[in-house]
């Protein structure tokens, strides 16, 4: 099944291309989408544009000009949807990606919402969350609103990884604090020489009568000394 954009605020006969469900995009997610808004659709960006607030095919007054949409359509050859960046030798610059608009009845306009960045499935349910989200709080605090929920979740979300990292460093601390005591005792008794640990691996087999011992310098973690997990020898 394609989804063809509404004929509305678009140039006509403006070539573009047409999402195909399951094949551009997966059907759960476009489900997903006009189950939150039937105004919302995808737009393939075949290069990188600017856009304002809302576009459509007026390109402003002559002092007041505005990016719209399909403009630089003579050489680019498809909608674009706001004004093409070039690479500095007038070739535009490509992009490949789906965005997500909506159509704006009363301004007869096109609003940009989001890029659709990945087509991980657990991205684009978490995409689909959060533009819940924004449209919930949007009507019941304003975009302000949703902002600082976002804000508040970021920051407690960095907030617990910092938790966790103190926490991980008094569990180490707990662990070597008797041999930080020995290392304090000994300083204060003058006995600060080196003492080369060493490390006694006993081998043995089945039937062995004299078993065999092997000693080398020890490591860091054999040394007593705990150590997190990315600690590198």
């Amino acid at each position: 099944m394609k989804l063809r954009l509404p004929e509305k605020g678009l140039p006509v006969g403006m070539p573009y291309k047409v999402c195909e469900m399951g094949v551009d995009l997966p059907s759960q997610f476009l489900f997903d989408l006009r189950s939150l808004d039937d105004a919302l659709y995808v737009i393939y960006h075949p290069y990188q544009i600017l856009w304002d607030d809302m576009v459509n095919d007026y390109q402003g007054e002559m002092l007041d000009p505005r990016y719209h949409i399909g403009v630089n359509s003579g050489r680019c050859g498809e909608l674009v949807m706001g004004h093409v960046l070039t690479d500095g030798q007038d070739n535009p610059v490509p992009e490949g990606k789906w965005h997500v608009w909506r159509w704006c009845e009363p301004a007869n306009a096109w609003a940009h919402v989001i890029a659709i960045e990945s087509k991980d499935p657990d991205y684009q349910r978490l995409l689909v969350h959060r533009m819940w989200l924004q449209a919930t709080y949007n009507d019941k605090f304003g975009n302000r609103g949703y902002q600082k929920m976002m804000e508040e979740a970021d920051q407690a979300g960095r907030e617990k990884i910092q938790a966790e990292k103190a926490d991980l460093m008094n569990e180490i601390s707990k662990a070597n604090s008797s041999m930080m005591a020995r290392v304090r005792d000994n300083f204060e008794s003058g006995r600060t020489q080196a003492t080369a640990p060493q490390k006694e691996t006993i081998t043995s087999y089945a039937g062995q009568g004299n078993r065999s011992k092997m000693v080398r310098p020890a490591t860091d973690r054999e040394g007593g000394i705990v150590l997190p997990e990315s600690y590198d020898d």
